[in-house]
């Protein structure tokens, strides 16, 4: 009986180790879907991180290339506003170079006129006066010429003898004193008939001389300087008929 009862109770012993064996498999199993899941919360939070470093990296690059973008635009605006900048500091130089070159040449001949000016005022300004004075010679030239020839030397009138060696020394002197301020008589006798210094009074046949000359001077004519004051009064010969 003895051995019958224990041959009746050897057949479970297999499963209650089956059981723990199955029991240990599902602590296992257990075990290892806590470590999956584990390891996929792990994987889920990395993923997220490098989802959200992704993210980030992602708006850096943008900022980055915004920033690059911004830079550039501002380099080339500076680089352009540099080159308008030399472009116009080139411009301003060359207009106040030509402003200069312009007013240099204004003030030369601003110069070259005033000492024009400056010249002809000294040479001419005493026109109007020598002008004036110029009836007092020709008054003390037909003064001297209305003594009788036979008396200006003759002893036997020395008061008209006197007076005339007195009209000819005063003549004499004003024309020194005329010469002394460029002012010039003119007596062109002989002389060929220029419109510019001679004033034809009248027109006269004379055999001896060629038409067109001056035969006779009836007031002398007057330069200033290189300037006509006053046209010598003439005669001249007038042209021979032909007919």
């Amino acid at each position: 009986m003895g051995g019958s009862h224990s041959t009746q109770q050897q057949p479970g012993r297999p499963v209650e180790e089956r059981h723990k064996s199955a029991m240990v498999q599902v602590d296992r199993a257990t075990v290892q879907i806590e470590r999956l899941k584990q390891s996929e919360e792990r994987y889920r939070q990395v993923a997220a991180e490098a989802l959200a470093e992704a993210h980030t990296n992602r708006k850096e690059s943008e900022q980055l290339r915004e920033t690059q973008t911004l830079l550039f635009g501002t380099i080339g605006v500076l680089g352009v506003g540099t080159l308008v900048a030399a472009g116009l500091a080139v411009a301003a130089r060359r207009s106040q170079g030509a402003a200069l070159e312009a007013a240099a040449k204004q003030l030369t001949e601003a110069r070259r006129r005033t000492a024009i000016d400056v010249e002809s005022a000294n040479k001419f300004g005493v026109g109007k006066f020598a002008k004036d004075v110029l009836d007092v010679a020709d008054n003390l030239s037909r003064a001297a010429e209305c003594v009788p020839v036979e008396a200006r030397a003759s002893e036997a009138q020395p008061a008209l003898k006197a007076l005339y060696e007195g009209v000819v020394m005063t003549d004499a002197v004003l024309l020194k004193t005329f010469e002394k301020h460029g002012l010039v008589r003119m007596e062109p006798l002989g002389e060929k008939f220029d419109p510019n210094f001679h004033d034809a009074m009248f027109e006269a046949p004379d055999a001896t001389r060629e038409a067109g000359t001056v035969m006779h001077v009836a007031t002398p004519g007057y330069m200033l300087h290189e300037r006509c004051l006053r046209a010598a009064g003439v005669g001249v010969v007038s042209k021979k008929n032909t007919g």
